[in-house]
């Protein structure tokens, strides 16, 4: 029997020895700030809400009013959820390293990010808190290699979303130094992982995708429709010539969308949650379950010398789909998918697009709007110099009928090249419920210097709401001819027209509004 005077002394022991130096970092790594899952509101829109710990394996369910501008839904009743919220943590449990024999020394300064490639970095030679050496760039970033932390390549029975959660630790929540993550060359199979910030460092973290990274294909798995799921982090790089595979073609058949108004949303590729001051350049995704980039509630995003692929039947793989998401740019990269190239759906603003080509896919679109009670109004939405090439849309505005209203002004198309596009030029306000008028207010739109061939005779359809008629829809130097095989190649096509005011410039073929006929709308 141990008395109190000698439990003191055990205790006193243990702290003149390195052992208390391993029960201390173990407190430190289950202390980190617990993550937080996103959530649905009642209101549809997703925040984060708190979850207790790591070990609470309890998981939490989204409500499943899916809406396209936004997500979660909850996950397919056989869920197995096993070990799911272990998964999905900021932290991740990490065996107690044996004491190093002597103290750690002393940290060293902080490296700027833009130290000279000739610049020796302080410290190239850093210890983690699991005992892992880490290296540092000729930038001075620290690189936390995922194969380091446990990640195993060309495994397809190895699910390393564990070792990518344990890299992430280390990089975001324990390195106050600049910080990259480097996936290396090879093939890595990962189940769904968030990554949430804040990060220690003032500096933006980095991603370095060299090799490809395999989507688990086990639908139960996902708690909430995201595959990489990057959370309340300001400053974000995901870089490098790797690639995102999705794996979408196993699992699209599970997608019932089109029938099912409460379908379960299969996981966006990568999803940015409440992130600013992102960059994403290089990266190639591919076949996405769903989405294949989604930003919400992001602010000063880019994304610039992107791939996205997936085949023109894939089921809603909007490229990238942007929500109540301001001051975002989108430059010199392709997308070809099932859906959407690039979606401006509820709440955003100050988008610009340039040097994108599209196809295949439904073209460039601004909505759907008004299906869900909380749309809010889309702002100063710029596309220029765009290729759209054989999708089945070009530009095109979607809004619902219904009670919701809001106001879609400050849009511009300009220097589009449009090469045997089904509907090159598109207003729909008739979208979804043709039965109901639209309540939302088109201003300030610009159809600007518009070339190409339509597969469809009427390559100008501009149908617009009876409540509230389109006002100032700039139709300026369009020319549009018939390149289908129906009628005469190189024949003119039409335009028609319904509550819209129309200010014409320039030459323009076909002229506005002159054909009979109704708009086009799509459901």
């Amino acid at each position: 029997m141990i008395t109190a005077r000698g439990f003191v002394l055990i205790v006193l022991v243990c702290a003149s020895l390195s052992c208390a130096a391993g029960i201390a970092r173990t407190v430190t790594v289950f202390r980190e700030s617990p993550r937080r899952d996103l959530t649905e509101k009642t209101d549809g829109s997703a925040e984060p809400t708190p979850v207790a710990s790591l070990d609470n394996k309890s998981n939490k369910k989204n409500s499943n009013k899916n809406k396209e501008k936004e997500t979660p839904a909850s996950p397919p009743e056989k869920s197995k959820n096993k070990n799911k919220e272990k998964k999905k943590g900021t932290d991740a449990p990490v065996e107690t390293p044996k004491a190093p024999a002597k103290a750690p020394a002393k940290a060293p300064a902080k490296t700027p990010v833009d130290t000279p490639v000739d610049t020796p970095a302080p410290d190239a030679n850093a210890t983690t808190n699991t005992g892992t050496t880490i290296t540092a760039d000729p930038s001075g970033r620290k690189v936390f290699d995922v194969t380091q932390f446990g990640a195993v390549a060309n495994d397809d029975q190895k699910d390393n979303a564990q070792a990518f959660i344990k890299t992430w630790v280390e990089a975001c929540k324990n390195s106050a130094e600049p910080a990259k993550i480097l996936v290396p060359a090879g093939s890595f199979l990962v189940g769904p992982v968030v990554f949430q910030g804040p990060c220690k460092s003032t500096k933006p973290i980095m991603i370095e995708v060299v090799g490809t990274i395999k989507g688990s294909t086990d639908i139960s798995e996902y708690p909430s429709p995201e595959w990489f799921s990057i959370e309340m982090v300001q400053g974000i790089i995901i870089t490098g010539k790797g690639t995102f595979d999705g794996q979408g073609p196993k699992v699209w058949h599970y997608n019932d969308c089109k029938t099912n108004p409460d379908c379960q949303k299969l996981p966006a590729s990568i999803k940015f949650s409440k992130c600013g001051n992102g960059l994403v350049e290089g990266i190639t995704s591919l076949n996405a379950k769903w989405f294949h980039i989604f930003a919400f509630e992001c602010k000063n995003f880019t994304f610039r010398d992107v791939k996205i692929i997936a085949p023109d039947e894939s089921p809603n793989t909007d490229g990238i789909h942007l929500s109540s998401t301001t001051s975002v740019s989108i430059s010199n990269s392709k997308i070809g998918t099932g859906d959407d190239c690039i979606a401006i759906a509820s709440d955003n603003h100050d988008v610009t697009i340039t040097g994108v080509t599209c196809g295949p896919g439904h073209g460039i679109s601004i909505g759907s709007l008004g299906k869900w009670p909380d749309d809010k109004s889309v702002t100063n939405i710029q596309v220029k110099n765009c290729t759209f090439d054989n999708t089945t849309n070009g530009a095109r505005i979607k809004t619902w009928g219904g009670t919701n209203s809001g106001e879609v002004s400050g849009i511009t198309y300009d220097n589009i090249i449009m090469k045997n596009v089904k509907n090159p030029i598109v207003i729909d306000q008739n979208y979804g419920r043709a039965n109901q008028p639209s309540k939302w207010k088109l201003d300030n739109i610009h159809f600007k210097n518009i070339k190409g061939t339509s597969i469809s005779k009427v390559s100008v359809s501009l149908g617009c709401s009876s409540l509230f008629p389109c006002q100032g829809v700039e139709l300026a130097n369009i020319d549009l001819t018939y390149g289908g095989s129906k009628f005469q190649p190189g024949s003119k096509t039409d335009s028609v027209c319904e509550n819209a005011k129309i200010i014409e410039s320039g030459t323009l073929n076909p002229k506005p509004c002159s054909s009979p006929g109704k708009p086009i709308s799509q459901n």
